[in-house]
Order: structure tokens, then sequence, then C-alpha cells
């Protein structure tokens, strides 16, 4: 179970809990909630891709001791988001390390069974994102997300449908950027209140009329994705 914490200066640190203690601190360490914690064995961090680009990571042990803070001395920085923008005009992407980005569904494939390289079954699901300068970024989700994401995305939603895509792996082929989540550590946040949605859908909204159906139907071409017409 990977974990990633933020301390009061905004440093993000990786951490992981063991598959054999992750019964005990699963229900116990809640997202986005503030806890003291000490106790640690600490490693080097050669996960990859990397949540963090620091050089060691926090693993939980036995000895660990974690408390909750019914009240919170700082406030947190969830995300760290870029822009499709920079994403789009970077020269290189560095695909070791993950990223969070915010935009508005536009376009959805249909989902698709898979086997991966290590022979297990899962779902794919290619969705289109696009942000508030009208930039597209297509973005393939894997397993569980995809679940997740499917009963957002009935026919005819008029609705924005904003989500948060946390710790998503970057990628350029054939001069098409795109993200796709990681089995282990990629979240996806759908319009749950957060202050980034919300502030998003404000801007998007703003002198808009309401279209008659904001998600289109994509389909596969060669290296990226394009919305049917």
């Amino acid at each position: 179970m990977e974990l990633v914490l933020q301390d009061s200066k905004g440093h993000r640190l990786q951490a992981s809990i063991p598959k054999p203690l992750v019964k005990k601190w699963k229900d116990v360490i809640v997202e986005f909630q503030m806890y003291t914690m000490k106790n640690f064995v600490i490693l080097d961090n050669t996960t990859y891709p990397k949540v963090t680009p620091d050089k060691y990571i926090l693993v939980f042990s036995h000895q660990t001791r974690v408390h909750h803070v019914e009240h919170p001395s700082f406030p947190l920085d969830a995300f760290r988001l870029k822009s499709f923008k920079e994403l789009l005009n970077a020269d290189k992407l560095d695909d070791s390390e993950l990223i969070d980005i915010i935009g508005e569904v536009v376009g959805k494939e249909d989902p698709r069974d898979l086997v991966t390289s290590k022979g297990v079954e899962t779902k794919r699901l290619a969705i289109i994102l696009q942000d508030l300068d009208n930039n597209k970024i297509s973005c393939a989700l894997f397993g569980k997300m995809v679940d997740e994401l499917l009963p957002y995305l009935h026919d005819g939603r008029v609705e924005p449908l904003i989500i948060v895509l946390q710790y998503f792996k970057p990628n350029r082929w054939n001069g098409k950027t795109s993200v796709q989540s990681h089995f282990y550590v990629s979240k996806l946040h759908i319009n749950d209140g957060l202050k980034e949605v919300a502030g998003f859908r404000n801007r998007l909204l703003s002198g808009v009329a309401a279209s008659s159906s904001r998600i289109s139907q994509v389909s596969s071409r060669g290296d990226g994705l394009e919305l049917m017409r």
C-alpha cells in the first residue's frame, strides 16, 4: 500500500505499508487527514515510476505509531497540477515521475478487457480530457478505476464531468501526448466537492450555456484517439 505524505513546508514524502501490515492501517489512515507519525524504516526509493523524486522512502513497521490530528495546524496542498499546455509543449516528458492533472471529460471510448504482460485480466478505458483553454489530452484508465468512472459516462450527459487524475504517468508516442493510470498508486477524484473541481467548474460554466451533450464517443486511430463526428 503506497502513501504520499506532506509536511508543513509542502514537501512530499513517499511511504509504503508492507502487505502484512496493510490490514492494520487500511481503515485507520484516511486520505486528506492530518496525522503525527513516527518510527519508520528508511530505505532507498527504488520504486518505478516514482510518486516523488526523493532518494528515500518511509516504510511502516510493527513499531510505527500514528495519531490522528483533530485540528490541523497547516493547510493541505493535495495536488500539484500540471497544465495541459506544459505537457503538450514540453521538449521531453519524464515518464519516471507521476503527475496530477485536472480536466473535463469530453470523449470516451468503449471499455475493453485485456490481459497484462504478467497474465492478469483487467480492463482499459480511454477518455479525452479538455482544459479551460480547449487543449485536449487522451488518457487511459486501467483496472478498478474503469468501474469507478463508467457510471458517470452515461449518454446525453449535459453537466460537465470534471475529474482530477492524481499520480498518473505521462507519455509521448509518435508525437502524441497522453497520460495513463498506474495500477497501484494512481487516484481518480470525480466531482467530489474538491476546491480544485469547484474552481474549474465555475470558470468553465461562467457565461457558457449548457451543451446538449458534453461527452462524445471516440475511436482509436493509430497512435491516438479522435472524436467521432
